[in-house]
């Protein structure tokens, strides 16, 4: 985080001077240090990134969206962020938005205007339209936004087994860091257990020392704008809510499956019968014999006793194959007859 804050340009801007990756940046600084937007950087971040705007918005609905959560609360960005959300609200769903710009939309009008009325509209087509191209970059994204949507639980799992398999199956390199950070973005918002070892595994892995080589990732801002980004959604605690009909429903399941298990229970029980339970009598009978005469053979009887306790003990282990080798002896005489 330090190194990202000193890495800021003369011009106030940070990567390659673009209001994207500015945006970016002040958007993860943010996140980890609130307190920042207090700072004279900040304000000079702001400054940049609206220079760039025309009449609201910039070059594209992903940078516009990014740049409204970025400069949320900035007095010199205040009129930039007023009428870029409002440009963001009169966007209505369209397919021809690609999946990661639509996705962003999502994301900062949530926070910024929980109650626009496209809100509900853009999640539904996010919801019932196939991600194409499904890159990880795109599809991770998607999945960040519909984990706004509590009645999003079907799709969000499919994508984020889709995430974790991918994240599972490639090698960290500079070229898909980027696409591997907004994947592990989307997979956080997943609460089911394997996807939370995956993104424990994963954050694992962005802290090789290898990529790591001052405390930045890579050496730039953007790498390290996005490393920065998962992992402070990757380390945020979820919290799994539900309405009170759905909870009494997977109470009403659990009893059900409760119910199951132990009428298997009490079948298995049904089906020993009172012959096991002379078998086990007899055992037990016969090994308390063996056992009084290993310690009779070892330490009562003199001269050759020794080795009638020494055998004596051998046979105890023996008794189970012995009736295992009588039980097949049985079954294959009834074959054969």
């Amino acid at each position: 985080m330090e190194w990202l804050i000193s890495s800021q340009l003369p011009s106030g801007g940070f990567g390659n001077n673009s209001p994207a990756y500015t945006a970016m940046a002040v958007k993860t600084i943010r996140q980890w240090r609130p307190a920042w937007r207090q700072s004279d950087g900040f304000e000079r971040a702001a400054l940049h990134i609206v220079s760039s705007a025309s009449g609201g918005r910039l070059e594209t609905v992903w940078d516009t969206a990014i740049a409204v959560s970025a400069l949320e609360g900035s007095a010199a960005a205040h009129p930039f962020v007023a009428a870029a959300t409002n440009y963001l609200t009169q966007i209505g769903p369209s397919t021809q938005l690609k999946p990661h710009h639509a996705a962003q939309l999502v994301i900062t009008l949530v926070s910024a205007q929980p109650g626009c009325s496209t809100i509900p509209s853009w999640i539904a087509m996010l919801r019932t339209q196939r991600v194409h191209p499904a890159t990880p970059y795109g599809l991770g994204q998607v999945s960040a936004a519909l984990a706004n949507a509590s009645d999003a639980s079907v799709e969000l799992r499919r994508q984020c087994d889709e995430l974790s398999d991918w994240l599972g199956s490639v090698e960290i390199t500079k070229a898909n860091f980027v696409e591997y950070c907004s994947a592990l973005i989307g997979l956080s918002g997943s609460s089911h257990p394997a996807h939370a070892a995956r993104v424990s595994a994963c954050i694992d892995d962005l802290f090789n020392d290898g990529r790591r080589l001052d405390g930045s990732w890579y050496h730039d801002p953007w790498e390290t704008s996005w490393a920065l980004a998962a992992l402070r959604l990757a380390s945020a605690r979820k919290t799994v809510s539900m309405p009170v009909h759905d909870l009494a429903l997977v109470l009403e399941d659990t009893e059900s499956l409760a119910d199951l298990l132990q009428e298997e229970y009490d079948q298995q029980i049904a089906r020993l019968g009172s012959k096991y339970f002379w078998r086990v009598l007899a055992y037990s009978q016969a090994v308390l014999v063996l056992i009084g005469l290993a310690i009779y053979g070892i330490f009562l009887s003199s001269d050759s006793g020794w080795y009638i306790g020494f055998v004596s003990l051998l046979l105890v282990p023996g008794i189970p194959a012995a009736t295992r080798l009588w039980q097949l002896h049985s079954q294959t005489s009834r074959v054969d007859a």
